[in-house]
């Protein structure tokens, strides 16, 4: 295996707001994250069965379940996967960080500032690939 740092970060961005999605999709091909995406649970959950990604960005409302239940879920199974939670609900923050299940994710609310988003993907790819190598 080379170089954590050249190797490219693989992203899984969940979000139901198609603007939305394609906007991070395009910012994160830009700094060389390999990106895959997701307009609901159900695609994310397949995308997950079939690759190993380092950060998942989730948006915390979507029609099946909010991203931190999905993040959590997939901590159960693949312990190493970090999340970041997107939501354009300022409460959600609030109550959220409380039933986190132990978990702690980083929150944004949107719009977000891109440099601050890619700043948490880029130490919680760090800390996932560590993860993974135990």
């Amino acid at each position: 295996m080379g170089d954590i740092k050249k190797q490219p970060g693989r992203i899984l961005i969940i979000d139901d707001e198609f603007q939305v999605l394609c906007a991070l999709e395009k910012f994160f091909k830009t700094h060389g994250w390999d990106v895959h995406t997701a307009y609901n649970t159900n695609v994310a959950e397949d995308l997950v069965e079939r690759h190993q990604f380092d950060v998942v960005v989730a948006d915390y409302n979507l029609p099946e379940s909010t991203g931190l239940e999905f993040l959590n879920g997939l901590r159960k199974k693949k312990p190493w996967v970090r999340g970041i939670i997107l939501t354009g609900q300022k409460s959600a923050i609030d109550k959220s960080v409380h039933n986190a299940e132990g978990s702690i994710y980083p929150f944004l609310e949107k719009p977000c500032n891109l440099k601050e988003l890619m700043r948490w993907a880029d130490k919680l790819m760090s800390v996932s690939r560590n993860i993974s190598r135990l």
